[in-house]
């Protein structure tokens, strides 16, 4: 335990407990010498010295319990130290003129005696307390001297003091134990509330991303959401150049089939398709631009990086003509003529968060993506349509064969197409 002017360095709360027990038993033994005096005063030799030590013991009882009440814990620590180094020595020579001048009839005076000695054993250092403890057996010996009425035999002086020595040890082991569980309770608070601070706030970071993977999920597949938030910002969403390679696909001959059909057929229709494209998009690790009734639209190399987006657009459009190709033989058996085309573009685009409060989308804009969906538009059934530079980035992996330059809406010259066979 640490000390401080050699008294125990003891928390806040048992400075004041010590100080209000201590306040009390001056108080208390105080006000029964003075009572005391009142009641001998006609028989005690020495009732005027009783009387006037048992006022002192007053003042200094409710002196203490007051300033215990009133002072800050900052202050109480700082006097803490003093007041008993004070307090607690003055005890003694007290209680023994007390004793002294109350004769054999002053036993709240004897009681307190016997009690002083745990205080000093339990806040001062053990050398501390045994010199205490000497002090007042020496003092009760003198006491016991000149004192008729306390006049006992030696051995009854050694056990009286012995059995002093025996409580007081005891009882301040005792506290002593007390106090160091009571340090231990409150260590292990402290760093309970620190650890429960750290979880807190790493909930709330965790919640934070959870609340932005759940926003990017609206528009991004589930691996590139999370890639996008280990970026620990949103800097990636905000719009920006970057070339990509776009790819479009949706199913022929669907505006025809919705209009002969009930919708529930509709809608059957279109949950097997997006299933299919669904699973195919997330093999691929795309991103996902929008759905537009049969129509989808996914890119590559943003927001996260690719080394191919041509050749994974081409392959995902491989995929995605296979996949088809079971769902198309599933409808036609059904007596729904439907079919699959897909186009696909190289070039630079704009992207970025497009939309308004509560409802936007992360996606690419310009030429580039005009000439996908346009593409997209010119191919047939089972055909995958790209541009030249898609052709330039993929030819020596994917055979193709030269489609011709088609007038396509929205550019002012024929654009030259591929079919990747």
């Amino acid at each position: 335990m640490r000390r401080r002017l050699g008294v125990r360095q003891v928390s806040t709360e048992t400075q004041r407990r010590l100080g209000k027990t201590g306040g009390f038993l001056y108080g208390v033994t105080g006000l029964a010498g003075v009572q005391a005096a009142v009641a001998g005063a006609d028989e005690l030799v020495h009732a005027g010295l009783l009387a006037a030590i048992s006022v002192l013991a007053v003042v200094v009882g409710f002196s203490i319990l007051l300033l215990v009440h009133l002072v800050g814990d900052e202050v109480l620590d700082r006097l803490f130290a003093p007041l008993v180094l004070v307090m607690l020595p003055a005890a003694a020579p007290l209680i023994t003129l007390a004793l002294y001048g109350a004769g054999s009839s002053f036993t709240v005076g004897t009681i307190t005696y016997m009690i002083a000695p745990i205080f000093a054993v339990y806040l001062f250092s053990r050398s501390a307390a045994v010199g205490f403890l000497a002090a007042m057996g020496v003092q009760y010996a003198v006491l016991v001297s000149v004192q008729d009425g306390l006049a006992a035999p030696t051995a009854q002086w050694v056990y009286l003091m012995s059995l002093m020595v025996a409580t007081a040890a005891l009882v301040g082991t005792f506290i002593d134990r007390a106090d160091q569980l009571a340090h231990s309770e409150r260590e292990a608070r402290a760093a309970l509330a620190v650890a429960n601070e750290m979880l807190e706030g790493r909930v709330e970071e965790q919640v934070g991303e959870l609340d932005r993977l759940g926003r990017l999920r609206r528009f991004l597949s589930p691996q590139i959401a999370e890639a996008v938030l280990s970026a620990g910002d949103d800097d990636v969403l905000a719009p920006h150049r970057r070339e990509i390679a776009v790819l479009f696909s949706d199913l022929r001959g669907f505006t025809g089939f919705a209009g002969r059909v009930e919708p529930e057929e509709v809608l059957d229709v279109l949950h097997d398709y997006y299933r299919a494209v669904g699973e195919v998009v997330r093999a691929f690790d795309a991103t996902v631009g929008h759905f537009d009734g049969d129509g989808v639209m996914a890119y590559f190399n943003d927001p996260v990086p690719c080394e191919d987006p041509a050749g994974r657009a081409v392959e995902m459009a491989l995929a995605l003509r296979e996949a088809m190709a079971g769902l198309c033989q599933q409808w036609s058996a059904m007596g729904y003529d439907l079919g699959f085309g897909t186009g696909i573009a190289f070039g630079h685009a704009t992207l970025g968060v497009i939309g308004f409060e509560g409802r936007s989308d992360y996606t690419p804009l310009g030429t580039v993506v005009n000439l996908g969906s346009r593409l997209c538009d010119e191919a047939g059934t089972g055909q995958v349509m790209i541009d030249q530079r898609v052709r330039a980035a993929v030819r020596d992996r994917f055979p193709t064969d030269y489609v011709g330059d088609l007038p396509l809406k929205g550019f002012s010259a024929p654009v030259p197409a591929y079919e990747v066979r």
